[in-house]
């Protein structure tokens, strides 16, 4: 009995540290994310830009939406727009919205409210929270089946 008790015991320190190992990945990609999106948002400069167009995507999930933003900068004219579309349109044609842009790259622009910068960071951090939560629980669950287990 004691044996499969250590056996056990074994096997869930095993589990937990396999989880650890992903938890680690999952939190080290949010903390490269959030690196990066944090490095943007300083570096980035606000302007106020205009919305010259609204491209529409429709595929098998359904139709997303992505504006287009006019805006100038030192270096002239740039049309720019989020990399990522949305099921929701936002955006009417015409509309001023305050943006940010990166002066090296000014392609690179989102509204200045968007969460969607840091949504990948939020999803990444917290699936990597929850999956080390379940860690540390089989690894303390794994050492109180051992003291049970009398050694």
């Amino acid at each position: 009995m004691a044996r499969k008790n250590r056996s056990q015991a074994a096997a869930k320190k095993n589990s937990a540290g396999c989880l650890g190992v992903i938890a680690m990945v999952f939190l080290g990609i949010a903390g490269v994310l959030a690196f990066n999106t944090w490095s943007f948002i300083n570096r980035a400069v606000v302007t106020e830009a205009i919305v010259i167009d609204v491209e529409v995507f429709d595929d098998d999930e359904g139709v997303t939406y992505r504006p287009v933003f006019g805006f100038p900068t030192g270096n002239g004219p740039v049309e720019a727009s989020p990399k990522v579309a949305t099921g929701e349109y936002d955006y009417e044609i015409g509309e001023t919205v305050e943006i940010r842009y990166d002066p090296d790259d000014p392609t690179h622009a989102i509204p200045t409210g968007a969460a969607g910068p840091w949504i990948f960071v939020m999803i990444s951090g917290g699936f990597g929270a929850i999956v080390a939560a379940v860690a540390v629980l089989t690894f303390v669950s794994a050492l109180k089946s051992k003291t049970r287990s009398g050694k």
